[in-house]
């Protein structure tokens, strides 16, 4: 499985239950395919555990892509910040 986000002009109407679902059935950690907003490829966390691990690893997880993403409309943020940084 891979996760595929529903298009931008579906998404007031789209129903996101049953891809979730898969996802997490698939697992901790789901191959994402690349956005409309971000060619790369990425994962999708579908669980508690996987999710709090990866927040905790900034030398192995990164939160610059939304600085490199959402950060070039927002400025700045705590979102995109890892490690010290972000609990300073």
């Amino acid at each position: 499985m891979k996760y595929s986000a529903p298009a931008p002009q579906d998404w007031s109407d789209a129903q996101p239950h049953a891809i979730w679902a898969e996802a997490r059935a698939a697992g901790a950690a789901v191959p994402a395919a690349p956005s409309s907003f971000d060619a790369r490829d990425a994962v999708v966390i579908t669980q508690f555990a996987a999710a709090d691990a990866v927040v905790r690893d900034a030398a192995t997880y990164s939160s610059s892509i939304h600085t490199q993403t959402a950060g070039v409309f927002k400025g700045e943020t705590m979102r995109g910040m890892d490690g010290d940084e972000h609990r300073r």
